[in-house]
């Protein structure tokens, strides 16, 4: 808010706070025609209900790939240096072999964790994935025998890694490609696997 004065001199008595010692001068003020802002132009900005939570949205997935990308960045910087570090030992003659173990348990050590150190953002095969869970893609041998029917099969599926689990897919005598690759998915679903 602001003021304006419409008198154009002020007095001050010599009780007055204002006052110095023994002067009691009169001060002028002058009126620089200040002007009411109240009428004036609407503001250069929108209100905050006007304002899109558009722009919101975008910063919170850019931020996300963001740091996305760091942590990727950070997990596969540490795997080359710790490769090259590995590499170096091993070729070199001088490097004792308990250096050469400790490089390559830590080297093993960084690769077994991979999905926490990367925020599950680097696969198995070091493809970068920035959005939702990474996945690998492999083909299944004579995949397209098993799905055409036949004779009534068991297959049993080992997952590899830390994990030892393992699946059995029970297909039927003449079933039909759909039935089959709906077994396949109701029992390795739980892995995570999709036909």
């Amino acid at each position: 808010m602001q003021v304006g004065l419409s008198t154009s001199s002020l007095q001050t008595s010599t009780t007055s706070p204002l006052t110095r010692g023994g002067i009691d001068a009169p001060q002028s003020v002058r009126n620089r025609g200040i002007t009411d802002t109240t009428s004036a132009s609407p503001a250069s900005f929108p209100e905050s209900p006007l304002i899109s939570a558009r722009p919101l949205r975008y910063n919170v997935q850019l931020n996300q790939q963001l740091t996305a990308v760091q942590q990727a960045d950070s997990f596969l910087s540490q795997t080359e240096s710790q490769l090259l570090q590995l590499r170096h030992s091993a070729t070199h003659s001088q490097t004792r072999p308990d250096t050469i173990r400790q490089q390559a348990k830590g080297l093993q050590s960084l690769l077994d964790n991979r999905a926490q150190l990367s925020g599950n953002t680097v696969d198995r095969h070091f493809n970068v994935k920035l959005e939702g869970k990474t996945q690998v893609n492999f083909a299944l041998p004579e995949g397209e025998k098993l799905l055409q029917g036949g004779d009534a099969e068991t297959l049993v599926f080992s997952l590899g890694g830390n994990k030892r689990e393992m699946a059995a897919v029970s297909l039927t005598q003449n079933g039909s490609e759909r039935q089959a690759v709906m077994r396949l998915n109701q029992g390795l679903g739980r892995f995570g696997v999709h036909a």
